[in-house]
């Protein structure tokens, strides 16, 4: 009997995903996100566009040459930046910032502003954990194993410490041929 490879895949790998609601990442409710999403899109759109465009001989010779302070020449719009490309600083700035791309100059206003729908994000291929989650730092196999032992090592730290900071040292042991933690100098008393 032939196997029905599409099936099988379906059944071991689902590829619906469900999407879930989020906080909004500007200083504004969820509604007031949803009704201003679209034209936020199409803003970074157009301004993607007039960016490709300031890539021209033309514009950069512009670029060079104009001395005029509020030159409105599509050359002065800056390059677009990828939503991957997202620091905790852009976060940030735009949870606090009431002003869009033309009026603040922060970079992190050329990125796209977010997707409504965020769908659930796994750690790996395998889809064994939700991504950001202890397991899927610990536990995931994708993971390389030495990094999975110290951050097991980690997590075991703090239980023990119960709250507040606990300081991991993690050195090479050269006269046992392994990586000593914490734990393994518990007894030893130094």
């Amino acid at each position: 009997m032939p196997i029905d490879r599409p099936k099988v895949a379906k059944l071991l790998l689902p590829t619906e995903l469900k999407a879930v609601p989020r906080v909004p990442l500007r200083p504004e409710m969820s509604q007031e996100e949803i009704e201003r999403y679209p034209e936020r899109l199409r803003r970074h759109e157009e301004r993607a566009a007039l960016a490709r465009q300031a890539e021209t001989p033309e514009a950069v010779d512009h670029r060079k040459t104009c001395q005029s302070e509020g030159c409105a020449d599509p050359a002065h719009v800056r390059p677009r930046r990828l939503l991957r490309d997202e620091t905790p600083l852009d976060r940030r700035h735009l949870g606090c910032c009431l002003k869009e791309d033309p009026d603040c100059f922060h970079p992190s206003h050329l990125l796209p502003p977010h997707p409504l729908k965020v769908e659930d994000e796994w750690c790996c291929a395998g889809r064994r954990y939700r991504a950001g989650t202890p397991q899927a730092l610990a536990e995931c196999p994708m993971v390389p194993v030495w990094l999975r032992e110290r951050r097991t090592a980690e997590q075991a730290a703090f239980r023990e410490a119960g709250s507040g900071f606990v300081s991991m040292v993690v050195r090479r042991d050269w006269t046992r041929g392994k990586t000593a933690t914490i734990a393994d100098q518990k007894g030893s008393g130094g």
